[in-house]
């Protein structure tokens, strides 16, 4: 993501020093997601963004609902750890 496709999130009423720390979190959010292996983030995509259940996803990919909770957690985990060193 460039620093342009940014410029929609650009809340006019904010001050200079909040604009470029919300770009900078978004930027930082980015680039986690970026580092993220691909089952990550088909479970997270699948999960948050097409609100499928536990269930639909583990018939998706041929695992046990109990091991989809699972891989959320490892994702959900991966994804925090990874914006918080970006944070840092």
């Amino acid at each position: 993501m460039d620093s342009e496709s940014l410029d929609i999130f650009e809340d006019r009423s904010d001050t200079p020093e909040v604009w470029v720390l919300t770009k900078e979190r978004l930027e930082n959010t980015h680039k986690a997601w970026q580092g993220l292996d691909e089952k990550s983030k088909i479970i997270l995509t699948w999960k948050y963004h097409l609100k499928l259940t536990d269930s639909e996803i583990a018939s998706e990919m041929g695992i046990k609902p109990g091991s989809v909770r699972m891989a959320l957690t490892r994702a959900r985990n991966s994804f925090k750890k990874k914006v918080q060193e970006l944070d840092s």
